[in-house]
């Protein structure tokens, strides 16, 4: 896989974690256009199930960002590992 279909690949997964966290977002405005999602009133209780889904958009992101330095890292490496065959060749 070449570097251009690298970023490209790696740009589409960025972008689908984007829409992933935004979606509910945008859902639980359309739900309630009466109540902001960051002024709370004294009845509101918190509901972590329904906030999970921030957890997963942030491991999502760390996810992707990890994968990118990986594969960068390896791409990077397989590139050392010709240029010191080539090195090796010459002499």
């Amino acid at each position: 896989m070449n570097r251009k279909s690298r970023l490209y690949v790696l740009f589409a997964l960025v972008l689908g974690v984007l829409v992933l966290a935004v979606a509910p977002m945008a859902q639980a405005q359309t739900d309630d256009d009466a109540s902001t999602p960051y002024a709370a009133t004294d009845d509101e209780q918190w509901r972590p199930k329904e906030n999970f889904w921030w957890l997963f958009a942030a491991y999502g992101v760390i996810w992707v960002a990890l994968l990118g330095y990986v594969g960068r890292m390896a791409s990077k490496q397989q590139q050392l590992e010709r240029e010191l065959r080539h090195l090796q060749r010459e002499s």
